[in-house]
């Protein structure tokens, strides 16, 4: 991603100093096929780098999503059986008063 990025930098730098180029000569016709050619480059460049940064993005969200959909254990045991650990104990303290 970051080899695609830093094309698309140094394709935007050299588009820019072809219109700069045909500020001084506007009618030369191989600046201005040049000027096509790294609009282009530039177009189809930024569209890989977007394709592989969603392709990144999606890949995460699935890291993520299987995290989630892993149930945590503690000692063995899932966090179903631990959430009704605790709701029992908490059905004991309930109604006890502080000594």
């Amino acid at each position: 991603m970051e080899e695609l990025q830093g094309s698309l930098d140094a394709y935007e730098v050299q588009l820019e100093q072809v219109r700069s180029a045909l500020l001084a000569d506007p009618g030369n016709s191989d600046l201005l096929q040049l000027l096509r050619d790294l609009e282009q480059v530039v177009l189809l460049t930024s569209q890989s780098l977007l394709e592989e940064k969603k392709r990144h993005l999606l890949d995460r969200l699935d890291d993520a999503q299987v995290v989630k959909e892993k149930p945590a254990e503690k000692d063995g045991r899932s966090e179903d059986v631990q959430q009704e650990d605790l709701d029992a104990d908490l059905e004991k303290l309930v109604g006890m008063k502080c000594r």
